[in-house]
Parts: C-alpha cells; structure tokens; sequence
C-alpha cells in the first residue's frame, strides 16, 4: 500500500507492482480483500508496457484498529499487504468538565492522523438546550485537533449535559 495505515471510512489505495513490464496483452491481478475493505474481489490490469496498477479500495469506519488483509495473484504468483484502518476519532475533551450556567467551556476533538487536504469535518451535539455548540466543526489540513466553543446559559438549578463528536457513523 501507498500508507499502510489508513483512517477506517476513506479511500485505501493499494499499489500492485511487476518486477519487469507487462507484455503486450498486459497483466491481470486478481485482487482479494479482508471484510473492512471493498469491493472484496476484483479483477484488474498492469497495461501492456506499465509495471504497476493503483488499486482504490474503500474502507469501512471502525471504532478501534483493525488489520485488514489485501491479495493479489496474478495466476502465477501471489502477493499480500496488511492494511491498518484506525478510528478518526481518538480523544474528545471539554475544560472546565463543570461549569456555572452562562460561562463558556471549551472543546477539544483530536483525530489520530494528520488531516488531509481540505480537514476533517466532525459533527457536534449537545443533549441539552441550555448548552449550545457548533453544528460542525472543521479540523484544519495537517492538524490533528481543533477546538471549539461550549456555550451554557443560566440555569435554575443543577443540569447535565452530554456532548457528543460524530464522523460518519462512528
């Protein structure tokens, strides 16, 4: 694979080289994935003259690492990667955890790998109405945290919120 480590819901894209060029009619690699990565089998070609093929791969969302395996035989011999697919998400925290009504807290959501181009967007919500935060928020390329705003307002008495971070469906 191009990086070996992949974050689980974005593209995995696998390299399949020759050691010396396709023939004339090129090379076919059938190519075989572990569940976690799709599509599981599929049939491609080295074109005549070339020495290797990318192969894109979709990759599932996960909640913790996961090896996924990668095939490819080219009716001759066979060749195999493992594919690491991590949780995007790694840490999500809020300081100060306990705060009067109408004070401000903040944030911070921390992915496990850089940002690629064009940030990560994550989804913010609060279970109560009293306690108000982003929509989204866009963690920027190359960063791997971005903070955010909790914004309470006065209350009455004793209230617990629960705040939670999506990315896709985990």
């Amino acid at each position: 694979t191009n990086s070996p480590i992949v974050v689980g819901g974005t593209p995995a894209v696998v390299t399949f080289m020759l050691d010396a060029p396709a023939g004339p009619k090129g090379r076919q690699i059938q190519v075989n994935v572990d569940p976690g990565l799709s599509p599981a089998t599929q049939l491609v070609t080295i074109p005549a003259g070339k020495r290797s093929v990318n192969v894109t791969l979709q990759t599932d969302i996960v909640t913790v690492p996961t090896d996924c395996a990668v095939a490819g035989y080219d009716f001759q011999n066979y060749v195999g990667a493992l594919v690491t697919l991590v949780p995007l998400l790694s840490d999500f925290t809020v300081n100060p955890t306990t705060t009067y009504g109408g004070l401000t807290a903040v944030g911070t959501v921390v992915i496990g790998v850089p940002a690629p181009a064009g940030g990560v967007v994550v989804n913010l919500a609060s279970s109560l109405a009293g306690t108000s935060v982003p929509a989204t928020l866009t963690i920027p390329e190359g960063a791997v945290s971005a903070d955010f705003n909790v914004v309470t307002t006065p209350v009455a008495a004793i209230s617990t919120t629960t705040l939670t971070v999506t990315y896709g469906a985990t």
